[in-house]
This record gives structure tokens, sequence and C-alpha cells, in this order.
């Protein structure tokens, strides 16, 4: 009942194999680093009208500015 393969085809069939296993593990290494899309309910970055809210709980310190001077010294551009 046992027959027995040639050479020539012995060899097919292991390059056939190797190729198909490289082939498989292409395809599971794809698979692993596909990113997922995941749908979140709730807000998305489409629902915001786009404001911003600032709250300051402590009253801000200014310091009295008026007993100092700024100047501003306008120089020629460089030829």
């Amino acid at each position: 009942m046992e027959k027995e393969v040639s050479k020539k085809t012995g060899v097919i069939l292991l390059l056939v194999a190797i190729i198909v296993a490289i082939l498989f593990t292409f395809f599971i290494l794809n698979y692993i680093q596909t990113p997922r899309v995941i749908e979140v309910e709730g807000p998305s970055e489409s629902d915001s009208g786009g404001e911003i809210t600032l709250t300051v709980e402590k009253p801000l310190i200014v310091k009295d500015e008026s007993s100092g001077s700024v100047s501003l010294e306008v120089l020629p551009p460089e030829e």
C-alpha cells in the first residue's frame, strides 16, 4: 500500500509547505498589528462647539507697575 514519492515531488511539496507557512505567518502578524477601530458611546471630538472655559479659583495678584517704566528701542535693520 505504500507508494514511494519521487525526490522531485518531495522537494516541490516541501517548497509549497514552506511558502504556505510563510504566508500564514505574515497573515497572523498583519492581523495582530492592524489597529482596531472601537466605537465609543458618548461625546466625540465633533460634538464639541470649540469653547474653552477657564476658571480661576484664587484672585490674581497684580503688581503695581505704575512706578516702573518700559522703553522700546527700534534699531535700523542691518544691511
